[in-house]
Order: C-alpha cells, then structure tokens, then sequence
C-alpha cells in the first residue's frame, strides 16, 4: 500500500510543487501555496482534501498561488472542504473547481485543455457593482465567481443556501457575467439543471442546486460570473385577437402602442383613430384611447396593467432618442433606438378641441395613477426634449397605451 501524504500543520509552498508518484494524496489541516507558486497534482493522481486549503488571492494571473491538476489528475473531499483561492484545470472533459471561502461553493467547466488550463475562484463578495445590470437582469447575488481560460466551456455555477428569497422559481436562474465594455452584469443564455452536474442531485432553490450556460463561451469573455435572475418576457402578446410585440426594458416587460380596435363593456368612450389619414397609421402608431378605455375600463388583458407614472419615468435611465424610433419623428432628430423600444410620434386627441394633433411632434400614454379632481396623469416625450416628462391632462382626450406585465 502507498503511503499517504499527512499534512496537519500550515506549509509555504513557493515555485513548484508537484505532488506525483502515488495514487492518492492526503491534506488535513491547512494548506497555504504563496504567490507565484503552486502544487501540482499529477497526471492520474487523486488529492484528497480534509480541510481547507488556501491560495494567495489576486485577480491578476501573475500573483496567484494556484493548486493546479494535471489532465486525468482528480480530487475528493468530504465534509465540504474546499480550497480558499484559486485552483486550474488542465482537463479536457468535465471538471469540478473545489473552490469556497467560507463554504463551499463550487463551479464547473465543460472542457480546459492540456496547454491551455483554466483558473477558477470563488468570492463571497461581489467584485463589480450589484446594481449596474441589463435590461434582461432583475438582480444579481452578492458573490463573483472569477473564471480564467481561452478554451471554449460551458460555465456551471452552484448554490448550496437558500434562494428561495432571490427568486421565485428555478426557471428564474441564469448564469451572468460582468461585460467589463459595458461596465454591466449581462444575462448569459443559461437555464438551472435539472439534475445538478456537480452535486448529481436535483437542483431545488431552497438546498442546493446550479445553473448553466447554454452553449460553450470562452471564459475570458467576463471578468466574473454570478447568478442572477432574469427577466422573462413573451415575444409578443395576443391582446383582442392582435398580436403586440413586447419588448424588456427597465426591469419591466412593455408592449408596442396598443392597436386592439374594440374592447368590451367600455363606458363612456372607446378608442379614436386618426382622422383624415390613411388607414394604416393606425398599424404603424397604434391607437388612440379615451382615459375611461385605457384606466377606467382596464384595456390591459390578465397579468397586465398600466405602467405608473413612475415607471414611464424610470425610462429616463437611458436618452431619450434610444427610445425613440428614428423614421417617425419630425426631422432633423437624434433617434437610434437602440433599445428597441421603439416609440414613434403618434400625437393625441384633444377632447376639447375634438381634432387630432402633433403627429410626428409627439407621443402620450395614460399611466394608471388615480386622477385629481380636475386631470387625469399621463406621460409625454417630446420630438425636442431630452427626456419623458409627467403630465396632467383632461381624461376627454385621446392618448396612446402600453402595458407592463405584472
């Protein structure tokens, strides 16, 4: 029988340190490897943890400790031991980052390769801000997951605490990385396994469980990774027999500038068009509706509602001419909707003038603010301003709608 390798005390491992000649090797206690150095386990060979091991902690390659693992090199640990810092793998199939810091908390990659290895650590801090996020992201966890390679992988991220508070269900989950260009966390294409590749148990938000990517990236392509919940939105919405687009935004599900012609059991009033154009610019603007239509009556079907007025003012996030679309606004503008947004100048109604106005100047919505005594709330971007605005108006005129989901 081999000898194992007790470790109970704290050794320095400086430069290279290679553990090979035997089958298993076996740390207890504490393992301390200082920058630039690292272990190395062998080709073939198994390192047993009992314990946590730890590495010297940077973010730069270059001032690394690393405990590193050869092609068919593995490891085994009971008890959750991890390792407190970084760990490389030269594998090219599956392979487990036995990484935590104060528990364990480990990632995954699909595939390293044997001159190209990948570095992994696990941070139970975040390393970027929590609240620069995408449109496509509602939150992201407080923790960073720094992943290192050039060889194409699919990323797993795990979670061994209850998520129960962070979201609502396991279809929820994504994989997101920090786009250093945009100074953001992005949704990854990712979805949470059903049956865990690293714990080979059912992923369940209240234990334990992770999620992967949905296709191979390079690891380099983030500067860290996370978990995140995302915004689901459908593509588009069946509203009275119409298909509307929706498009995310601001944490929020949008559709298009309603078009639906006829809603029931509307007191008092109903939609308008556009008097003395053609009839198409009711497909490309959408319609016209009276307060009593779009607040009084409620035109967004089940699961929808008005936005408030502060939400229309969340959109200030962004320039106004992201959200506009460039074609229909009076020239010369600025437009590029670059958030596919797509607002377009549809004018309104006015109810005590009973006349349509400022086609192309621009754009009102109802919001499902309570009005005063005399005016109901509305939003309105303007072709010349910089920014949605919050107006009061006369609930007679005849104003554009959109919904959000809830």
């Amino acid at each position: 029988m081999k000898k194992a390798l007790l470790i109970p005390i704290i050794l320095f491992f400086v430069g290279v340190f290679s553990l090979y000649g035997q089958s298993s090797h076996f740390v207890k206690g504490k393992l301390f490897i200082k920058n630039p150095g690292f272990a190395y386990i062998a080709t073939g060979d198994i390192l047993h943890i009992e314990g946590n091991l730890t590495t010297t902690r940077n973010i730069a390659a270059t001032q690394r400790g690393m405990l590193s693992f050869a092609g068919t090199a593995g490891w085994a640990s009971s008890n959750n031991s991890f390792v407190n810092g970084y760990v490389r793998s030269h594998k090219t199939d599956f392979f487990v980052f036995p990484v935590g810091q104060t528990s364990y908390r480990p990632a995954a990659i699909s595939k390293a390769a044997a001159e190209a290895p990948t570095d992994a650590a696990y941070y139970n801090t975040a390393q970027y801000s929590t609240t620069n996020l995408e449109d496509a992201l509602l939150a992201v966890t407080n923790e960073s997951w720094i992943i290192q390679g050039n060889t194409p992988a699919v990323i797993t991220l795990s979670w061994t605490t209850n998520l129960s508070s962070f979201a609502d269900n396991l279809s929820a989950l994504c994989v997101a990385g920090w786009d250093a260009s945009l100074n953001k966390w992005v949704a990854l294409p990712s979805s949470a396994d059903a049956t865990s590749p690293i714990f080979g148990t059912a992923s369940a938000l209240a234990t334990s469980g992770s999620v992967s990517t949905s296709s191979a990236i390079v690891p380099n392509s983030y500067a860290a990774y996370t978990l995140g919940k995302k915004l689901t939105c459908p593509e588009d919405i069946d509203i009275i027999g119409i298909a509307h687009k929706v498009v995310p935004l601001v944490g929020k599900c949008w559709t298009e500038n309603l078009k639906t012609p006829t809603v029931d059991n509307i007191p008092n009033g109903g939609t308008y068009t556009y008097s003395g154009c053609a009839a198409q610019l009711d497909t490309v603007f959408g319609l016209l509706y009276s307060w009593d239509a779009a607040v009084g009556a409620g035109i967004c079907p089940a699961g929808w509602r008005l936005p408030t007025t502060t939400e229309w003012l969340t959109l200030n996030t962004y320039p106004v001419e992201d959200l506009q679309n460039p074609t229909y606004w009076l020239k010369p503008n600025a437009a590029t909707n670059a958030t596919g947004f797509d607002l377009r100048g549809a004018g309104y109604y006015n109810g005590t003038q009973n006349r349509f106005l400022n086609l192309y100047g621009y754009t009102a919505f109802w919001s499902s603010d309570a009005p005063t005594a005399t005016a109901a709330l509305a939003a309105i971007v303007r072709y010349n301003c910089n920014q949605v605005e919050a107006i009061e108006t006369t609930v007679a005129d005849g104003l554009s709608v959109r919904c959000v989901m809830e």
